[in-house]
């Protein structure tokens, strides 16, 4: 009786220990593997979401100094850089830290949001 994708899910999770010591097997007699799959689902990702290559995420990296174009935290203090971008266009902004990267997503992603902060901060509200 031939498999099912369904039989074949169902089977995996009835026996996931055993599915991961294969893997776990796997991944200690090729090392390689692991670092290939990470590259391909970051390429993907790039693509995907940002339609962009790794290769230019570089690019925009060396162009901005390494460092986030607002605070100028360099890149991997803590982390990775994030790719900012309009969530309308698409279009890529920029590289930021992840503060910078949440408060602007925080703030709307607008204009207007950050200037109210800026008076916030001045106290002129």
């Amino acid at each position: 009786m031939p498999w099912t994708k369904e039989k074949l899910s169902a089977w995996r999770k009835e026996n996931r220990a055993r599915v991961n010591e294969v893997k776990r097997a796997y991944y200690a007699r090729t090392p390689e593997y692991r670092q290939r799959a990470k590259e391909a689902t970051r390429r993907a990702r790039f693509r995907k979401i940002y339609g962009i290559t790794p290769e230019e995420f570089e690019v925009l990296l060396r162009l901005q100094g390494n460092h986030c174009a607002l605070c100028e935290t360099p890149d991997r203090a803590t982390r990775r850089l994030c790719v900012d971008h309009d969530h309308l266009t698409g279009r890529v902004r920029g590289l930021l830290c992840v503060q910078c990267n949440s408060a602007l997503g925080k703030l709307g992603d607008s204009a207007e949001g950050l200037e109210r902060a800026i008076r916030y901060l001045r106290g002129d509200l």
